[in-house]
């Protein structure tokens, strides 16, 4: 499916936490979940998301496991304890080093198409 045919509605009222420290991926992925109607938010570090997760709830997430020296494992469980769906949207080849409550979330590999990253994140939010 082509942006165009995306429309506005395939993630129309949604909103999406953003998170990624690479300035270019976040504006790639940002322009994505727009062009399928999200509304986006969107931090390159975990302790902004997480005062920002003190007052909002998202519909959805899209996490960098890694961002900067930190990683976005207790963002992915405050929003866990909310019922908030998490992607992990990573470079990372070997998982098994990670606790498995961060392996129960879905993972989709850097890079993937948009195509791939809308169909996940409407699959999760719907």
């Amino acid at each position: 499916m082509s942006r165009e045919a995306w429309g506005t509605s395939m993630l129309h009222d949604k909103t999406i936490l953003l998170v990624d420290d690479q300035a270019l991926i976040v504006l790639e992925l940002a322009t994505t979940l727009e062009d399928a109607g999200a509304d986006v938010v969107t931090f390159g570090n975990a302790p902004e998301a997480l005062a920002w997760l003190q007052a909002t709830t998202p519909s959805a997430a899209v996490l960098d496991y890694r961002v900067g020296a930190d990683t976005s494992a207790s963002i992915a469980k405050t929003l866990s304890e909310r019922g908030v769906p998490v992607l992990f949207y990573s470079g990372m080849v070997d998982l098994a080093h990670l606790p498995d409550e961060l392996l129960a979330h879905e993972w989709l590999n850097k890079p993937s198409s948009p195509e791939d990253l809308i169909a996940r994140l409407q699959a999760l939010t719907a």
